[in-house]
């Protein structure tokens, strides 16, 4: 993949996750931040 498809599809996942946020079709206290800050080591 390049640089430019990498970047279209996490601005794709960002608006699409975005989209269910503000929908409240999915909600925050539903998401498990903390298992994503340790895969990507934060």
């Amino acid at each position: 993949m390049t640089l430019e498809q990498i970047t279209a599809l996490l601005e794709n996942l960002f608006k699409a996750l975005l989209q269910k946020l503000m929908t409240g079709k999915i909600r925050v206290e539903e998401l498990d931040l903390a298992a994503q800050s340790q895969r990507f080591g934060k």
